[in-house]
This record gives structure tokens, sequence and C-alpha cells, in this order.
């Protein structure tokens, strides 16, 4: 059950980078390698340390409230991707929106302290936005940002694997892996079929399968 939930978890939480890398290609924003790094980067120490901290808090509870406790946490989990998804993937602007308006110079009244943070917040609310100065590139800043953005996820995947005991030490490379490659695979897919990647886009109706089978494996955990 373990290579299950590895891989499971895995696709779960890194299939947003598909999305998001198939916005970039359309709006053709570069991601440099080192900004890829940083977004790998940030992914796999959230699901470090999420797990850490699942795994601790479980030896403190005692093995049957842990599992309990973590096979609510993946249902939980599986249950908010899977209604993200199917919320996204009706949505009449699209997946792929976001990114692809253009990249005109951010306005001079976005460089105060409260206009900076406002967009700080709007990235962790949706990645696609993360060039924030609109030039065409993500710098190391906003490659932080993204990947903060998209290490949520794995952050509380990390914690409910944790505590379900179903953590393993491959969990977090496979993480930073999955996410950059499918971020790779967004900007690729973006940038050579354009316009008709539009809101039929399946990266969202994807995610919904790896999110139903964290459900099933919190619910297994509940069982067992």
């Amino acid at each position: 059950m373990q290579a299950l939930s590895l891989i499971v978890t895995a696709l779960a939480v890194s299939l947003d980078g598909l999305g998001v890398g198939a916005a970039y290609g359309l709006a053709r924003v570069r991601v440099p390698p080192v900004a890829l790094g940083l977004v790998a980067a940030a992914s796999t120490a959230a699901v470090a340390a999420g797990g850490l901290t699942g795994r601790l808090t479980g030896a403190r509870l005692g093995p049957v409230a842990a599992r309990f406790l973590g096979g609510l946490a993946l249902m939980g989990l599986g249950a908010a991707l899977f209604r993200r998804s199917r919320r996204e993937a009706a949505s009449r602007d699209g997946p792929l929106a976001g990114a692809a308006g253009g990249r005109e110079p951010a306005p001079a009244g976005e460089k105060s302290a409260g206009s900076r943070v406002a967009r700080i917040v709007r990235v962790l609310r949706e990645p696609r936005t993360a060039d924030v100065d609109r030039s065409g590139s993500l710098d190391a800043g906003e490659a932080f940002l993204l990947g903060l953005a998209l290490a949520v996820d794995a952050l509380a995947a990390g914690l409910a694997l944790g505590l379900a005991g179903l953590w393993s030490a491959w969990l977090p490379p496979a993480v930073g892996l999955a996410q950059s490659g499918l971020l790779l695979t967004g900007l690729w897919l973006g940038a050579r079929l354009g316009t008709r990647l539009e809101w039929r886009w399946p990266a969202r109706r994807l995610q919904a399968l790896p999110a139903g089978l964290l459900f099933v494996l919190g619910l297994a955990r509940l069982a067992g």
C-alpha cells in the first residue's frame, strides 16, 4: 500500500503544476532552470516537513488514533482536491486563464507595500499569476512564491500520510520530480498547442482520479 500511496500522492499534489505550466507555455512565460529547481525544492521540503510532523504527532497519539486521524485527513484532502478539480474544470474562464492575459508591465501603483502584499496573496491563491512583474520570465522571488503556492497540497499530504502510517522516504523526491516534470510537460504543451488547450484542457479532470484514490486510501486506513 505504501507504493500505491506514494504514486497516487505524488500525482495528486503535482497535477497543479501541469495546468500552471500549460498556462505559462500559452503566455510564452519562461521558467528558467533555477526557477524550476526552486519550485521542485519547495514541494519536496513541504511534503517532508508534513511527513515529519505527522509522524511525530502520530507517535504521541498512539497507532490507533494516528491511523484514524490520518485516514480522515487523507479522505479530507482527496475530497478537497476532487471538489477543486470539478469546480475549475467547469469554469467558463478556463483553467488556462490568468497567465495568458498579456505581459504589460505592472502598473506603477502596484509598487506600494499594500499592493505587493495583495499580489503575493493572489499568487498563493492562483499560482498562474506568479509572473508578478509581467516580464515574461520567472525570477527567483516569483519562483519561490509559485513554489509556496504549489506546495500547500504537498504539505497537507505529507502530514496525512505521516499520521496514517503510510510515510515513505521516497515520497519527497517523488513529489519534487513529479512537480518539475509536470510543470515542464505543461510548458511544452502550452507552447505547442496554444489556444487549442483552452478551457477544455483536461488537467483538472485528470486530477479527479488521484484525488479519488487518496480518498479511498484514507477510507482503507479507517477500515484497517
